[in-house]
């Protein structure tokens, strides 16, 4: 699935130190056509979160959390 092949390459650039490599490979996974209107961008945000939750970055999982919020397209899209 695009969500996990994305995680996983985001993961490996984060543990490679390339934070401006994640970000971009995270940004066009948001602006690929075949996400959109999916439950793929809501979780891809869901997971940013937790992400950005667990490295203590509290301001980073509340815009986060938010922009889940705002691109959810079901109720259950919102919580994971």
């Amino acid at each position: 699935e695009r969500l996990d092949l994305m995680e996983a390459r985001v993961a490996e650039l984060a543990r490679e130190g390339d934070r401006s490599g994640a970000d971009r490979v995270f940004d066009a996974f948001l602006r690929s056509p075949e996400n959109q209107g999916t439950a793929a961008l809501p979780l891809a945000w869901l997971h940013r979160a937790r992400r950005a939750e667990e490295a203590g970055e509290h301001k980073a999982a509340l815009a986060a959390s938010a922009a889940s919020f705002a691109v959810a397209t079901a109720p259950e899209h919102e919580l994971e």
